[in-house]
């Protein structure tokens, strides 16, 4: 009886395994999305039944908005958290006339299907930062693999970025919003709510935030961005900002 209950848990981590979307499944996921947003064709995603789309905070069927004058992405980077179910990617992508639209894709899986999708679109003039044209290839430090003993915990990770965002950090970090690199006082005074890490790549030390920027005197701000945290330590920091529309 012991031997039979062993072999049936066996049995279900398999089939739990099976089941699971690695990061080449999630990078496909996210690859296919691009794809067929560029072709303005969301009928063949692998959705299910009751997945949530937004744009810039706003709830919309999937296939409207951006969906509809996308073009082909010309820069990709990449955040895959299998363990979290969820993935990320901040793009650079043609628009019509336009070369340059700042972009970030979320999503959340269930199974190999999506379920979630949270997408910010920044526009030249949308944003005080704009230079997406900055961005040809993704910066070496955020594609390197991290030394296992410089791999951190995901609670730990998501700490850091905890504490960059209440002013402990140095001004040192390179930051850059849509491409634009920011100075040591360009967001002084800000703060940012209703914040979330919702994806998390312990291999890589990369962990995405998205929230809302607050600053005395300017609009808010729906801001998302992918941090480096290498040894405890946060290396670089590469977001999208679009100014919100409430």
């Amino acid at each position: 009886m012991r031997l039979s209950w062993l072999v049936l848990l066996a049995a279900s981590a398999v089939f739990v395994n099976a089941q699971a979307c690695g990061k080449e499944c999630l990078r496909g996921l996210i690859d296919g999305y691009m794809f067929r947003m560029s072709r303005h064709n969301s009928t063949t995603l692998n959705l299910t039944p009751e997945a949530k789309f937004t744009e810039n905070g706003e709830s919309m069927p999937i296939g409207e908005g951006f969906w509809k004058t996308a073009g082909a992405a010309t820069y990709k980077l990449y955040v895959l958290d299998p363990q979290g179910g969820a993935a990320a990617v901040q793009a650079v992508v043609r628009e019509g006339t336009q070369p340059h639209v700042s972009f970030l894709l979320r999503i959340k899986v269930a199974g190999k299907a999506i379920s979630e999708v949270e997408t910010i679109v920044a526009r030249k003039a949308q944003s005080p930062f704009f230079a997406p044209e900055k961005l040809p290839i993704p910066p070496v430090t955020l594609l390197q693999l991290l030394p296992f003993a410089d791999r951190m915990e995901r609670k730990d990770l998501t700490a850091v970025v905890d504490s960059f965002y209440s002013g402990r950090y140095t001004a040192e970090v390179n930051r850059f919003a849509n491409g634009e690199q920011l100075t040591a006082d360009a967001l002084k005074g800000a703060t940012v709510s209703k914040r979330r890490t919702p994806v998390v790549d312990v291999e890589h030390g990369l962990v995405l935030s998205i929230g809302t920027l607050s600053r005395a005197g300017t609009s808010p701000a729906l801001l998302g961005e992918i941090f480096k945290v290498k040894g405890g330590k946060i290396e670089e920091v590469q977001g999208v900002m679009v100014n919100a529309s409430r």
